[in-house]
């Protein structure tokens, strides 16, 4: 895959573009299948129109060539995600984050019970705070309290 992807790529430039050797050709390619991208090396960007005939399908071959390598790298770290192997040590860090924060939550929650009974024994700040009720009791005391609309007000809502 390295070969197809790298190193035959870059012998190409090699030939095509005068002025890079085979380490900038390299790096050229390895920096634009990976996505980095840094713009330091353009193709077909010193070449004079003697040097290239065909300036547009020298791009569009590049363009072809950039979209199908990114594409075959793309499968390439997929395949390698699923592997058994990557996948049992992924799973083995998502397991021992997610029991950190089991424990840190079991430790906060366990803070504020600790808190709450020793804040329980009559308080002075809980005595003087006022009981806010839960919204089903709140609507069972307004079903009691409310008294039935008025026939008209019923029949406006209606229509």
């Amino acid at each position: 895959m390295t070969v197809l992807l790298l190193l035959i790529p870059a012998w190409i430039f090699v030939g095509l573009e005068k002025e890079w050797d085979f380490m900038e050709s390299l790096y050229f390619c390895f920096i634009s299948l990976t996505t980095i991208g840094l713009g330091d090396y353009v193709p077909g960007e010193n070449q004079s129109g003697e040097d290239l005939p065909h300036p547009d399908l020298y791009r569009l071959a590049i363009t072809v060539y950039l979209l199908l390598g990114l594409v075959l790298v793309l499968v390439l770290l997929e395949t390698c995600y699923e592997l058994p192997q990557m996948r049992r040590l992924t799973q083995r860090f998502y397991l021992e984050k997610v029991r950190e924060l089991d424990s840190e939550t079991t430790n906060i929650i366990d803070q504020d019970h600790l808190s709450y009974e020793q804040s329980e024994p009559s308080s002075p700040v809980t005595d003087h705070l006022p009981v806010i009720p839960s919204v089903s009791e709140q609507a069972a005391s307004l079903r009691l309290h409310s008294e039935p609309a008025p026939r008209a007000q019923q029949d406006l809502l209606s229509n």
